[in-house]
Formats: C-alpha cells, structure tokens, sequence
C-alpha cells in the first residue's frame, strides 16, 4: 500500500527508521495549514477541505469542495467539524536551539 515503505526508503528520505526517539529532540512549533471534513456515512459521504495559504505575513483560509473554491475567514475555518488536521513543522532558528540544549 502507499502507506507502507521500506526502511531503505526511509533512510534515503532522512527519516528515523526505527522507534527509538532522536538524542535530542529539540523544540519544534507546528502550524495548522489544512483541515478536512466528511459528511455522510461510511457508506457514501463528501469531503470538504480548508487549506491556509501564506503570503508574505498575511493568512488566507480558503474551502475547497470539489470544483468550488472560496475564501473564508479563519473562524469559519477553525470552527469546522475537523476529523484530520494538517500540520507543517516550522523552521527553529539555531540561537533558539542553542540555548534551549544549553
């Protein structure tokens, strides 16, 4: 399945190939930037999705379903019954680093 892969895969993408956790860690800050919703059953249902889109400093949250794209505001966005999050890992700048294993 697309959701399994060889450790060798692994390895070449620079991910951890086994469970142990890293000697350290580090401090990480995750951003929400997508959210996707269903509704209907098991049997049949629709997906919605709400994407972030950054430009510059400015946030824009926008609904995508099916064909129809529109913006909405982050309170739409965020109040959304939500039942898979996307997240991005943000970049911690080494000063940070440094003094967080100090």
């Amino acid at each position: 399945t697309p959701f399994c892969t060889s450790p060798e895969y692994l390895a070449a993408c620079g991910c951890a190939v086994d469970s142990a956790p890293p000697a350290r860690p580090g401090p990480h800050r995750y951003t929400l930037f997508a959210l996707v919703n269903h509704s209907g059953s098991m049997i049949g249902g629709h997906y919605i999705a709400f994407i972030k889109r950054e430009v510059g400093p400015l946030a824009q949250w926008f609904c995508i379903s099916d064909t129809h794209v529109r913006r909405v505001s982050e309170v739409e966005a965020l109040s959304s019954e939500a039942f898979l999050l996307g997240y991005v890992r943000e970049q911690v700048p080494q000063c940070l680093l440094i003094i967080w294993w100090q």
